[in-house]
């Protein structure tokens, strides 16, 4: 079983939210930029936010650009 990165609740909205996240992505070696955060954003806008699936493999298209990426993205 993976385990589960904790963000924080209080971030002030989505923008903030997905920032850390790709934060915590780049720190683990995912190579993302501005780019990738307006696209994660964008993406996000065409799926359930209230369904962590739907957001889990919106925001692994965008953020996985490799299978060893695909791989620790989950």
């Amino acid at each position: 079983m993976s385990r589960v990165a904790r963000f924080a609740a209080r971030d002030p909205g989505l923008a903030a939210r997905i920032t850390g996240f790709l934060a915590h992505l780049r720190a683990h070696g995912f190579g993302l930029g501005v780019a990738e955060a307006e696209t994660a954003l964008r993406a996000l806008e065409h799926v359930c936010a209230a369904d962590p699936e739907m957001t889990r493999r919106a925001l692994k298209a965008v953020c996985a650009g490799s299978a060893d990426e695909v791989t620790r993205f989950d």
